[in-house]
């Protein structure tokens, strides 16, 4: 019997350089190597982000003040030059209040601490959820989706936004669900709605699949955090008067007016059609002296397409998402629930480098897919093509990286200068043309390609689908 996994016939598990890679990531040196460099990495992170926050660059510090001028009474919802067009809603203000009467650096190590540990706990969380009876994630499988996550987790790190305790909360409302833990799923689900209104499609997502406990209890969730919660601390009126400014400036443009953010940063689906369909413009466009649009179609007609592409992707989630939910250990449950967190980055009419960071979810079922095909003798896909494809996504968030490209150009060119310069073009123009958006898209086909072969082959689990055939 196979010592590594030992619920698989003898002979199943991969050997060479990797088999004993995980072999010694198994042992307690090799998890205290593993905890140790984690440790260090964080480490160096918080150094970092606490040297950037002393310049005030972190949208903490950027937010304190206007959350200390929101308890004097000040609506900090309101556009410019009468507020601040303070992106979250009401909630997630008040979740700041502590902040502001902390100094600027303590303020800002609590809240790396912070989503430091909801990183670290939404990947727990994942690799639980994605893990089978019998297969669980191995080490060195965990330590790949780590390195896999790092670069968006980093990048929210060091920008100070709370998209790790988005991931966190999202992450929390599935393993709830999972666990048929519904009153907890439903509030925890809702708690990420009222931080940021985008998860709210998971909410559909569960009403499609007829969670009517999940479902009811994120309504009474969404009460408590954006009626009841807000109301203890402005009264009614400013409630009221709070709730619609933020939704004045942060939705009815985009919902209902139709703006799209063009600048090249923006990697959701609308920014990234609307820069190939019609001419480029907007902001941050320096250093973009060699990108070009492959249409030039007015931002009208750019705009209709996009609308049917997303109602595209509404008939994709409406085909994909019809794993049955009678048990809970259905594992394309979670590749499902994957391609709902991708399609609420593509649906985002703003999606930055660091919102990517619900990527982890998608990384997870890649990654797991890969450990089991090497587990077994049959394999569920090709594992050569699968490897290639999510490395292709990995290298494409590197390049998207302005600091990896400009150390990797300051070694190629013996320059510092010249090679921090080169970094940024690169990687400016490499997000002009979407290379985030395009690096989760090759993730997002491999789960609808997941999804389609369960429902055709009827696999309520990936043990059923490696189970070797009888001769």
């Amino acid at each position: 019997m196979n010592p590594i996994t030992p619920n698989l016939p003898e002979g199943t598990q991969g050997s060479g350089f990797w088999g004993n890679i995980d072999r010694l990531l198994r042992t307690r040196r090799g998890k205290q190597v593993i905890v140790s460099l984690v440790l260090i990495t964080f480490l160096v992170l918080g150094i970092s982000y606490l040297n950037k926050t002393r310049k005030g660059r972190s949208a903490l510090i950027r937010w304190m003040p206007q959350v200390a001028e929101l308890q004097e009474g000040k609506n900090i919802f309101l556009d410019p030059p009468e507020g601040y067009t303070f992106p979250h809603p009401p909630f997630a203000a008040i979740n700041l209040y502590p902040y502001p009467s902390l100094p600027n650096q303590v303020a800002a190590a609590l809240w790396f601490l912070l989503r430091t540990a909801a990183f670290l706990f939404s990947l727990w969380m994942i690799f639980s959820i994605v893990s089978e009876r019998g297969s669980p994630f191995t080490p060195l499988a965990m330590v790949f989706v780590f390195i896999l996550c790092l670069r968006t987790a980093e990048s929210d790190l060091q920008h100070g936004n709370i998209n790790l305790l988005i991931l966190f909360w999202c992450t929390l409302a599935f393993w709830a669900f999972k666990k048929e833990k519904d009153v907890l799923a439903g509030i925890a689900l809702a708690v990420g709605i009222s931080l940021k209104i985008t998860p709210a499609l998971i909410l559909v997502y569960f009403l499609y699949k007829r969670a009517w406990k999940t479902c009811s209890w994120g309504i009474v969730g969404l009460i408590l955090c954006n009626i009841i919660i807000p109301m203890l601390f402005f009264g009614p009126a400013k409630t009221w008067e709070y709730s619609f400014s933020w939704y004045k400036g942060m939705v009815e443009p985009h919902m209902i007016q139709g703006k799209i953010d063009e600048s090249f940063i923006n990697q959701s689906i609308q920014g990234v059609m609307v820069r190939f369909l019609s001419e480029p413009s907007g902001r941050n466009l320096e250093n973009l002296d060699y990108a070009f649009s492959v249409f030039s179609l007015s931002h009208e007609q750019a705009r209709l397409i996009i609308r049917g592409v997303m109602l595209t992707l509404i008939g994709i989630l409406a085909f994909t998402c019809r794993a049955k939910t009678k048990s809970k250990d259905n594992f394309f449950l979670a590749v499902e629930y994957s391609i709902v967190l991708l399609t609420m980055l593509y649906f985002n009419e703003r999606s930055w480098k660091h919102h990517f960071v619900l990527a982890a979810f998608p990384y997870a079922i890649w990654v797991y897919i890969l450990q089991r095909n090497w587990e077994s003798t049959k394999h569920f896909i090709s594992t050569k093509i699968w490897l290639g494809f999510l490395i292709l996504s990995g290298a494409m968030v590197l390049f998207s990286s302005e600091d990896a490209l400009g150390a990797i150009m300051t070694v190629a060119t013996f320059n510092r200068e010249l090679g921090d310069r080169l970094g940024e073009i690169i990687s400016d123009h490499f997000e002009f043309y979407g290379g985030m958006f395009f690096s989760s898209f090759i993730l997002y086909v491999g789960l609808i390609y997941l999804a389609w072969k369960s429902q055709r082959e009827n696999l309520p689990n990936l043990n059923q689908a490696l189970k070797p055939e009888k001769t």
